[in-house]
């Protein structure tokens, strides 16, 4: 395992340019060219902070690793983030003022909570964590939400009205706050896949 905080200010040091040959698009960059981060499947433990260094970081995967968190002050254009097969844990996750985020895939962590404020948010992904209340109904924009493999008692999708895919299996509808689920979807709470 390798301490992903040392190995990224060493493979994309603050005061120079990406050493890191194996990233094709990034090489020679500093951190603020840098608009795709993929530094996913690379055996990184521990926590990440990103700060506020990488000003025009568009898209971030950092899947396939060991984080415990994964954090920053601002980055104003980011717009998506894979962080699945990971450890988070808690519910601590937190993406305050992220108005641009538009993609999250937290899938296979160990998350029972967050907080978001991303009113652009269209792609949720966050299967098989340990979610049991998911309150979603800031979301007007979430176009795919994944949530199959959490055991979830309280699902809220209120103002969630642009759903096309729904894929929540395992979720009991009857007991859960849902005003509305996609038409065009196979998963709604009439469907003989939810017995109650």
């Amino acid at each position: 395992m390798v301490n992903s905080q040392t190995w990224l200010d060493q493979n994309y040091p603050t005061n120079g340019t990406c050493i890191r040959v194996e990233d094709k698009e990034n090489y020679g960059k500093t951190r603020d060219q840098i608009v795709n981060l993929d530094i996913s499947n690379q055996n990184l433990e521990g926590a990440l902070r990103l700060g506020s260094s990488f000003p025009n970081l568009k898209k971030m995967n950092a899947s396939f690793n060991n984080l415990t968190s994964l954090g920053w002050d601002t980055l104003p254009v980011l717009e998506e983030i894979d962080e699945s097969h990971n450890l988070l844990s808690g519910n601590g996750l937190s993406l305050p003022n992220s108005p641009t985020i538009k993609k999250l895939n937290f899938s296979y962590n160990k998350i029972s909570g967050f907080y978001l404020d991303t009113p652009n948010l269209a792609y949720l992904d966050l299967t098989s964590n340990l979610f049991i209340t998911l309150d979603l109904h800031i979301t007007p924009n979430l176009v795919e939400l994944k949530c199959s493999n959490n055991p979830i008692s309280n699902l809220t999708l209120t103002q969630s009205s642009k759903l096309v895919l729904f894929d929540c299996l395992g979720v009991k509808f009857d007991k859960n706050n849902v005003a509305s689920t996609p038409t065009s979807s196979p998963f709604s709470p009439s469907t003989s896949l939810f017995p109650t």
